[in-house]
């Protein structure tokens, strides 16, 4: 095992070798220094990116010592993204850290930040990071606007579309095609003639061969040839042959563990074969369309969705996976069967690869851009992609939806028990503020009377936008003072607790997208520390 592997040991067992591989390929920029962006980046330099940069202009002043842990007295007036990545680079040494002394909302340059695999935003405004996500957007780089304000966290992902090779479905069904057997495999249970063996052999036949011939007696008793069980009675019927194959040992006791896993895995394994509804949306995608693709939007994934699809039509069959379960068997036929089913999946990924050199010619020179080995994974996998389809945060003009799904409180209830929505209605209506005064409400000293009034003003203007008088009508009751004083009183602070809570939860959103494993939030994650409740919305 090499060193790296060592290192990374735990997160490898995870998301795979070429997932931590994708980590550490990866480059991430992110706008802001305050605990928000320390906790988010110390959470990607530790599972080991290539790099990080960090751009902001800000110096370390007193306050930054009570919500930063990074920071210490000796580093007031010191440049903040300076400290800050010295610090993180003393992480992990095999990170390249660096930064840029320049305010995120006084990037010239937009085209600099395309070089980084992803751009993540703290603590800044809508109006300050529109702009830039809106160039991140239409160019193809993910962005992730996170947010920390007083007990209130907020993330906000926006891309294109984002693709999943693996979404690491919990508790996936087996891949054995039993509605579907390929040649070699019924070879096999045929040559397994369960009335002849000694009963050290029938205890340790693999319980996929037991099935097998539990569900040919069943199509015998039905007279017919082809039927498969759909219900649950089926395969109770099923259940009761497959039980009364067993044999009894020397002392008369049926005791065959073999048997009991193979009627614990019929509900699994008696399943007619299925194209999952996530990949039907990967098929129906734009990308997926040979004739769509470009050398600009042909990626190795495109390339690959659009060679199964192919696959798919000719087959109404994703290939096989390849994949056994562990199994009751004696090694010799446990063997035999996990090689069947690898050869199997081996013939069909180079069926899937032939489909895709032929798509590679016809928008190439270069037809090796994906190899076979990168097509053998895609297709062991195949049943678990997917695409998400994202928004731009310059879609985010219209609240209605948001502030209809905010629910009343109950009376029982403490003041502050209030919809986590609330909080991001109150987010919109804060970045209002600040656009009008350049400060938030809370500071410089103005008494929070006054800037909760001026705030309630911003909200009403904001729920006027909507056009729904029944918002406007409940607006004391769907948004209560309570809440618009509390956001008064946090006065834009980061609580170190609630940016690590939050920059736990961006970094792993990040390393999501990065790793293209596992299914992104879609697409606003919002937390409420006052009472620990989270909620997502499309935004």
């Amino acid at each position: 095992m090499t060193s790296t592997n060592i290192r990374y040991d735990r997160q490898i067992r995870l998301w795979g070798e070429e997932g931590q591989a994708s980590i550490q390929n990866t480059n991430v920029c992110v706008l802001g220094s305050r605990a928000l962006a320390s906790e988010t980046l110390k959470n990607l330099v530790l599972p080991g990116i290539n790099s990080f940069h960090i751009i902001d202009d800000a110096k370390v002043d007193i306050t930054d010592l009570g919500h930063n842990f990074f920071l210490t007295k000796k580093d007031i007036g010191e440049p903040r993204a300076k400290v800050i990545a010295r610090y993180l680079n003393e992480l992990n040494p095999n990170v390249t850290g660096s930064y840029t002394l320049c305010s995120p909302t006084k990037i010239v340059v937009l085209s600099d930040l395309l070089k980084f695999s992803i751009v993540i935003a703290t603590n800044l405004t809508t109006a300050e990071v529109l702009p830039i996500s809106t160039y991140l957007y239409e160019n193809g780089v993910p962005f992730i606007n996170a947010r920390v304000c007083g007990l209130f966290g907020y993330c906000r992902l926006s891309f294109r579309h984002h693709a999943i090779y693996n979404c690491q479905a919990e508790h996936a069904a087996p891949d054995m095609r039993l509605d579907r057997p390929f040649a070699a495999l019924l070879e096999m249970e045929s040559a397994n003639n369960l009335n002849t063996m000694s009963h050290q052999d029938h205890a340790h036949t693999p319980y996929l061969l037991l099935i097998m011939k539990a569900l040919n007696n069943w199509r015998t008793k039905k007279n017919d040839s082809s039927a498969f069980p759909d219900n649950y009675q089926q395969r109770k019927e099923i259940i009761n042959i497959l039980m009364d194959m067993r044999m009894p040992n020397d002392k008369g006791t049926l005791d065959e563990e073999n048997f009991d896993e193979a009627k614990a895995a019929i509900p699994r394994v008696l399943v007619k074969t299925t194209i999952p509804s996530s990949v039907r949306e990967v098929f129906a995608h734009e990308y997926c369309k040979i004739e769509n693709l470009t050398e600009k939007t042909a990626t190795s994934f495109w390339v690959l969705a659009a060679a199964l699809k192919v696959f798919v039509e000719r087959h109404d069959a994703l290939p096989l996976s390849g994949q056994l379960p562990d199994m009751t068997s004696d090694s010799e036929r446990y063997t035999k069967l996990l090689n069947l089913y690898r050869a199997q999946a081996s013939q069909d990924a180079k069926e899937v690869f032939s489909n895709a050199v032929m798509i590679m010619k016809g928008i190439f020179d270069d037809d090796e851009i994906i190899s076979f080995q990168e097509c053998q994974k895609f297709c062991k996998q195949a049943a678990f992609i997917g695409v998400q389809n994202g928004t731009s945060l310059i879609d985010e003009n219209n609240f209605t939806s948001v502030l209809s799904r905010i629910t009343e409180p109950k009376l029982s209830e403490p003041p502050r028990s209030v919809h986590p929505f609330t909080w991001l209605v109150l987010l919109k209506a804060l970045d209002s503020f600040y656009d009008g005064k350049r400060r938030f409400p809370g500071t410089n000293g103005v008494p929070r009377s006054m800037d909760a009034e001026d705030l309630c003003r911003r909200l009403e203007d904001l729920v006027l936008k909507t056009e729904d008088p029944s918002l406007l009508q409940n607006f004391k009751t769907i948004i209560p003072k309570e809440a618009i004083d509390e956001i008064c009183r946090y006065g834009a602070a980061e609580p170190h607790v609630i940016a690590s809570i939050i920059g736990g939860i961006v970094s792993q959103e990040a390393i999501k997208l990065v790793t293209h494993q596992y299914v992104p939030v879609n697409n606003t994650f919002i937390y409420d520390g006052h009472t620990q409740a989270s909620e997502y919305i499309r935004m």
